[in-house]
């Protein structure tokens, strides 16, 4: 259940900084459990690096109908336009920490699971991930 799994995260996550589940349904996709919670990991510190101290991050868990979705919100300072198209290659990093294989894996995560991940950001109001993973039948 994606919904369990982004609670857990943001439970262990949320003692570093301040992180918010605005939605949460149960959500039932298929794929490997543990991965998807790598991936979520991965996803909240990414948001929670690029964000204030004083803000927060969100993760929303629903489903449309059609699909599992889960969508990560930050209000940090967004991703350049030039720097946008190149985040999921892996080593490519924008952090003075880390080996830039994060978000890459988080890709190679969701397409395993014939799921697909967007990202929308404005420079200096923050970024979204929207990660859609095919339900359970």
């Amino acid at each position: 259940d994606l919904a369990v799994a982004a609670r857990r995260t943001v439970e262990q996550l949320s003692q570093f900084h301040p992180v918010a589940v605005l939605r949460s349904e149960p959500v039932a996709v298929e794929g490997n459990p543990e991965a998807f919670d790598q991936a979520l990991v991965h996803l909240v510190q990414n948001a929670i690096d690029a964000s204030d101290t004083n803000s927060s991050v969100m993760v929303e868990v629903y489903s449309d109908g059609m699909s599992g979705k889960v969508t990560v919100i930050d209000n940090g300072h967004g991703i350049e336009q030039e720097r946008l198209e190149r985040i999921f290659e892996p080593k490519f990093t924008t952090k003075t920490h880390g080996l830039g294989l994060g978000l890459a894996m988080v890709r190679a995560i969701v397409q395993a699971a014939k799921g697909s991940i967007s990202v929308a950001s404005s420079h200096g109001k923050g970024t979204t991930f929207t990660v859609r993973l095919p339900l359970r039948p």
